[in-house]
């Protein structure tokens, strides 16, 4: 039978990166059903940069072995990006951003912003306004 989970996200090309705002209830199936849509996307669109949106998740409260299933599977997939962004709120975040830890040691690039400005700004190493 296959899985008919809908992804849920919304993507936004730039000039210089893709976009991919994540949707709906929170599940670690589902999360990464949505960040391998998103990277694919990326991939196809030939863009090198994601700016991956989480704020839109409802309790995103993974806990610490979900975070580290998360990083893991996040540097697996995106071996082809050059920068990841996460954006989410503080409390989506978390105080120690385990999963953002766990793909940096595997050799993503990625960070973890709670401001849109200021991961825009990392991704294309421009200010803006």
């Amino acid at each position: 039978m296959a899985d008919s989970m809908p992804v849920d996200i919304e993507l936004v090309e730039g000039d210089e990166f893709l976009e991919s705002r994540c949707l709906g209830a929170y599940s670690v199936a589902r999360f990464k059903k949505q960040l391998e849509a998103s990277v694919q996307a990326c991939t196809q669109k030939k863009l090198k940069k994601l700016l991956l949106d989480i704020t839109g998740i409802s309790s995103y409260e993974p806990n610490e072995l979900d975070r580290f299933e998360i990083g893991q599977f996040a540097a697996k997939i995106s071996e082809g990006l050059s920068k990841v962004a996460g954006l989410a709120g503080p409390e989506q975040l978390g105080r120690k951003m385990f999963e953002i830890q766990v793909a940096r040691n595997r050799g993503l690039l990625i960070k973890g912003f709670v401001d849109r400005r200021a991961a825009v700004e990392w991704l294309t190493g421009a200010k803006t306004r």
